[in-house]
């Protein structure tokens, strides 16, 4: 796979999760046990984001620093948890997956961390 500089935003879906410190295992697992059709879409979303990181709401309280990017797929809310360092140009993605129990589970692993 190859690498383009690391202060580029500019990345292929591929490498989506790749960027600065990397994706989190979560946002690795997730994405790779959905299916295809979810996988396309959520790589679109990771094309968003990187073309402006700012588009995602800001959380506040227990998971300040987080955006999380909201997606439709099949009638589903999908969201897409990530952060954001715009100065070092990088961006960790979290988290992927339907609304249901989303939050609970990012902040609880917020907390481990």
């Amino acid at each position: 796979m190859n690498r383009q500089s690391k202060g580029s935003w500019n990345r292929t879906p591929g490498e989506c999760c790749d960027l600065g410190a990397g994706g989190q295992p979560l946002f690795h697992r997730r994405k790779k046990k959905a299916s295809r059709s979810l996988q396309e879409a959520i790589d679109a979303a990771v094309r968003m984001i990187l073309t402006d990181p700012l588009i995602g709401t800001p959380k506040v309280g227990a998971l300040k620093g987080v955006r999380v990017f909201k997606l439709i797929h099949e009638g589903l809310e999908y969201l897409v948890a990530y952060r954001s360092a715009v100065r070092e140009r990088q961006i960790r993605f979290l988290a992927v997956g339907p609304h249901e129990n989303f939050y609970r589970d990012l902040q609880r692993r917020a907390t481990v961390r």
